[in-house]
């Protein structure tokens, strides 16, 4: 009986770890976008702000380039797609983990990156995102790398890095 257990448990964690060996990802398209429609505002307590805006019906790239005006009302983002996914197809979540030069916030505290968990929806073991960032005020706006990098199941799956540079407009 012990045996069994052994070779059923064996076979579980084989199962666990071999499932997201094939899961694949790429960066489609990235650069600065629009938001499309109206933003809905919700509370990201883990965010360098505390909110995000969420476009109701997405948003669409103004131009392809991984460098970012430091600039109030600037956009900026990734359009991605993970592939290889052995789950059914439904609503599933994405970890995204942003990081950025050091930011002062208002309260005096410091970020440095953040993580959040956001949603998708697989179909044919295939996710087709977007994620983006927005600078809404002052202290957000610091010159750099910033690098966001998608993560399945705890696995690194790609990232793609921008520079924000200083506003010269």
């Amino acid at each position: 009986m012990k045996k069994i257990l052994a070779i059923a448990l064996f076979a579980f964690i084989f199962t666990v770890f071999a499932s997201t060996e094939g899961i694949n990802g790429k960066v489609i398209t990235f650069g600065q976008y629009q938001a499309i429609g109206q933003e809905n505002i919700i509370e990201t307590p883990n965010t360098p702000s505390g909110k995000s805006r969420v476009p109701s019906t997405g948003f669409v790239f103004l131009n392809a380039t991984n460098v970012i005006p430091a600039k109030l009302g600037v956009r900026f983002g990734m359009e991605y797609e993970i592939s290889n996914i052995p789950e059914p197809d439904g609503p599933i979540t994405v970890t995204v983990i942003k990081s950025h030069p050091r930011m002062t916030k208002p309260d005096g505290s410091f970020s440095q990156s953040f993580k959040s968990v956001e949603p998708a929806f697989l179909k044919s073991g295939k996710i087709h995102s977007k994620t983006g960032y927005g600078f809404e005020h002052n202290y957000e706006l610091v010159t750099g790398d910033w690098t966001f990098e998608l993560q399945y199941d705890g696995k690194s799956i790609c990232i793609q890095k921008f520079t924000v540079v200083s506003d010269t407009k």
